[in-house]
């Protein structure tokens, strides 16, 4: 995003740039299918694991609004906003992608309870993003052990569709929501992940 890469060093005009290199890549992976969707990620502008982080309504509306507007003029499809740890951020997201008529999909990641990292009820935001115009909301980056309460929570409580991509990190040891640069195993097989995603369906 565009905090990052000024971060970075990066100018605007060449940060533009790599985001039209970044769908020209997907464009050309989807290929002539027609039964594809160009999809892009959206994350928060700060720390996708600190909401003490996210910054003022005027800064979340120019940043997103910056690179939806990017992913439109590319012809992007949908935006998946992933990994949203706030209320406030998600809908600032999502009704800037519906002002651009970017159809939009919200997910949330959560902690124990059914609540967003921010302590926020996931029935609420679900409802916030909806209202402002999401077409779907999910639970991502959220233990296992977290996911099966925040899925009841939605099913019984979101007006739109709903889904999962949960982390699947062993992060025994680890601090809760600590970043690390080195390669992290899997908790499950691919056989017990599915088990489990099917026991919460």
């Amino acid at each position: 995003n565009l905090r990052t890469l000024r971060r970075a060093g990066v100018a605007e005009d060449r940060a533009w740039a790599l985001v039209r290199d970044a769908v020209t890549d997907a464009r050309s992976a989807v290929g002539a299918s027609g039964d594809r969707v160009l999809a892009a990620s959206m994350s928060p502008v700060e720390d996708c694991y600190q909401p003490s982080l996210v910054p003022p309504a005027g800064e979340l509306r120019h940043e997103h609004g910056w690179l939806a507007g990017q992913l439109a003029a590319e012809g992007v499809e949908l935006v998946i906003a992933e990994t949203m740890n706030t209320m406030r951020e998600a809908v600032i997201v999502a009704e800037t992608c519906v002002s651009l008529d970017l159809p939009v999909w919200v997910s949330f990641v959560c902690g124990a309870g059914g609540r967003l990292l921010s302590g926020e009820p996931i029935d609420a935001a679900a409802r916030a993003v909806a209202t402002a115009g999401a077409s779907a909301v999910l639970v991502n980056c959220t233990e296992l052990e977290h996911l099966d309460e925040a899925l009841k929570i939605l099913a019984a409580e979101c007006p739109v569709p709903i889904g999962a991509f949960p982390n699947l990190e062993d992060r025994s040891g680890i601090a809760a929501w600590t970043a690390v640069d080195r390669h992290v195993p899997t908790r499950c097989t691919p056989q017990e992940f599915a088990a489990e995603l099917a026991r919460s369906a």
